[in-house]
């Protein structure tokens, strides 16, 4: 169970032992969160499916599962393999046609680049 309690403008989580997890303060409706210095150390620990996965070069669940078919494996979700399978749909538009040579100009622009060059351009 999460518990908030707002007390003058601070809030504080707690957990389900009435232990405090993070605190913070509210002060023109911006919340600014203070986590303590152990918080800040935790991380994921990638499972042994997840590494065989990334070793065997991402394969499809069907073909994971046929290449161990004595192991029960799960639907998992890999974020390097939904990254890779997204597309990006082409943009659908009704542009007139150019009737002479450089009517319409097509480019990509940016800049001025930051750090400059080591010529000093931008």
């Amino acid at each position: 169970m999460t518990t908030f309690l707002r007390t003058h403008h601070i809030i504080k989580l707690l957990n389900q032992n009435e232990r405090q997890v993070v605190t913070g303060s509210l002060a023109s409706g911006n919340l600014t969160l203070y986590y303590p210095p152990k918080a800040l150390l935790c991380s994921t620990i990638p499972s042994k499916l997840t590494t065989i996965h990334r070793a065997a070069g991402h394969p499809s669940l069907d073909y994971f599962r046929k290449m161990f078919p004595k192991l029960n494996i799960p639907q998992f979700l890999c974020i390097t393999c939904s990254t890779c399978k997204m597309t990006k749909t082409p943009f659908l538009g009704n542009f007139p046609k150019a009737t002479r040579r450089l009517e319409f100009l097509h480019m990509d622009l940016c800049g001025p680049i930051s750090p400059p060059s080591a010529s000093g351009a931008r």
